[in-house]
């Protein structure tokens, strides 16, 4: 598998993700980004929300079982590509925790949607092939819009 080097997102995807996230505080919010993947670069095209079923929500996520089936199902039905997946840290920085690791098997890319302060921050991870995180550079947030779906 290609090691990811880089993301191309438009501001605007961002700017929604995160308020999408907001809306949901002070729960977890997670989901997948769905886009291209060409060489090392993932085009991220949109993302879509998934259900956290985790026993505390405020604290963990877990995506809904049935959703996830039913959204890779029509990802690939639609000639799409799940390219990461995100979720939010309610009163943390966008950066990975142990737990958040320890669940990732490393495909793809890991965004975090850290809401701590009064500036929300996203931060997005791909591993590298020595096993240590790449920390993917990602444009400035734009103002909320609307929300994307497959």
């Amino acid at each position: 598998m290609t090691t990811i080097r880089s993301i191309s997102v438009q501001p605007e995807l961002l700017g929604d993700l995160v308020e999408t996230c907001r809306i949901r505080l002070p729960s977890e919010a997670c989901g997948v980004i769905v886009g291209k993947r060409a060489g090392d670069e993932v085009l991220a095209q949109r993302f879509i929300l998934l259900r956290n079923v985790a026993a505390d929500p405020l604290r963990s996520f877990r995506f809904a079982p049935e959703e996830w089936v039913r959204i890779y199902s029509e990802t690939q039905k639609n000639q799409r590509e799940i390219v990461g997946f995100f979720h939010v840290h309610p009163r943390g920085e966008p950066y990975p925790s142990a737990a958040d690791l320890a669940g990732w098997d490393g495909s793809g890319t890991y965004w975090i949607v850290g809401s701590s302060g009064d500036a929300p921050a996203v931060r997005a991870y791909a591993l590298r092939p020595d096993g240590k995180l790449r920390d993917l550079a990602l444009p400035s947030l734009s103002r909320p819009g609307r929300q994307n779906s497959v």
